[in-house]
Formats: structure tokens, sequence, C-alpha cells
């Protein structure tokens, strides 16, 4: 299985989705930060128990590997700049020129990154 794309907008300032990941349910909240020209991302479980709030999304860094906490999702999430520049996400650039990916656990075993 290849790593799977996260639903972003490039169109709103404040937004969230719910999605299935290695088998539980999450909702990711994002909203856009204007004085530090910065998204910021917040998971919760299904019953809208917050795990994660306030992490800033910056490429070639793990976002919630770092984490030891297993209610998040067991996989990597990581934001890539499709464009190699290495510039950060601004505000219409999440979902286009960065994505955010989640390869699932199961991936990662494989490979020898779990």
């Amino acid at each position: 299985m290849a790593s799977i794309v996260l639903p972003t907008r490039t169109d709103a300032a404040r937004y969230s989705f719910e999605i299935d990941l290695d088998g539980d349910s999450f909702t990711f909240s994002f909203e856009w930060n204007d004085r530090d020209q910065g998204h910021y991302m917040s998971i919760a479980d299904a019953a809208g128990v917050t795990l994660l709030a306030g992490r800033r999304v910056v490429t070639g860094y793990p976002l919630i590997n770092i984490y030891r906490d297993s209610r998040l999702p067991k996989g990597a999430i990581e934001a890539v700049d499709t464009s190699s520049t290495g510039t950060e996400p601004g505000f219409g650039d999440l979902g286009d020129r960065v994505k955010l990916l989640y390869t699932p656990l199961a991936d990662l075993v494989a490979t020898g990154d779990a």
C-alpha cells in the first residue's frame, strides 16, 4: 500500500475532515494563523477527544511520530514539498504544492521504519 494523501484544502482558513487510518477513525482540524503565516493541525479520535492540538505543519519533519500516544494514528504523517524548494506551506499551498501524506503502519514495518 502506498502513502495516503490527506484531503487538505487550499481555500479555507479553518476546516476539518474525518478519515479512517489503519482501522481507526480520526477528525483532523486545520487552522491558518495569519500572524505567523502557518498551518496548525489538531487530531481528535472518533469520540471527539483531542489527541493532538496545535501542531504546526512543517515540511521534512515527522508530524506525529515524535509523540508516544498510542491513541494517535499508528503510521506516519509528513508534509512533503512537491516543488523541492524547501519553502514552508503558505495559505494556499497545503493540498497543492505541499501534500500531507500518511504512511500506514504496515508500510513502515515493511520498510523497517516503524
